[in-house]
């Protein structure tokens, strides 16, 4: 990359990741976080490690599982793919936000390729350490304090707000997770429990 394009990219990328930064740093309004029963001390470690548990989008009423090595949306239920953990030293060392999401057997949540394309599938892959395998939950200030937004940190890096959604927002069984620069729709929020 020529010094030049390095210098642009620099200046348009440094505010989008400023931006990425503080939205998974800011907590919930204080009423926000009394009407769910939570203190801003608790809210504010939302952008750690995930707790351990299922990934739920409520708009399908589902959870995220692996099938064939694919990301999808599923009945919930405590079989090993559908059950979330960030191990000890998961999180990003630069960018501590960020973690990865490793299921129960053992696979992290990853995107195809490593693309930051809108629709490009989510994986339950191997965990390497690459950029597209953390993830930042951030609360959405159109949600509740409950509902958080995961964005990509490969795709905040590269100028991208994106996101894990369910494809054509999408409520049946096995559709498709995927990544899509986030634009506050219904399957774009997760609960984590």
């Amino acid at each position: 990359m020529s010094n030049v394009l390095r210098s642009r990219w620099m200046r348009w990328m440094l505010p989008v990741v400023a931006v990425v930064t503080l939205l998974a740093a800011t907590p919930a309004p204080a009423s926000a976080q009394a009407a769910a029963g939570r203190t801003p001390a608790q809210s504010q470690a939302d952008s750690g490690p995930a707790p351990e548990g299922r990934i739920y989008n409520r708009n399908a009423a589902k959870c995220i599982g692996i099938a064939n090595g694919l990301a999808g949306i599923y009945t919930c239920t405590t079989n090993n793919d559908q059950t979330w953990h960030s191990p000890a030293g998961s999180c990003h060392p630069t960018y501590p936000t960020y973690c990865m999401y490793v299921n129960g057997d053992g696979r992290c949540l990853a995107v195809n390729g490593g693309n930051i394309y809108n629709g490009s599938r989510i994986l339950g892959f191997p965990c390497t350490g690459s950029l597209d395998q953390y993830w930042a939950r951030a609360l959405d200030p159109n949600q509740n304090s409950v509902e958080h937004n995961l964005m990509n940190l490969k795709g905040g890096l590269e100028g991208c707000a994106c996101v894990l959604a369910v494809q054509s927002i999408s409520t049946y069984n096995g559709a498709p997770v995927v990544l899509w620069a986030s634009n506050g729709s219904a399957d774009q929020h997760w609960t984590l429990f």
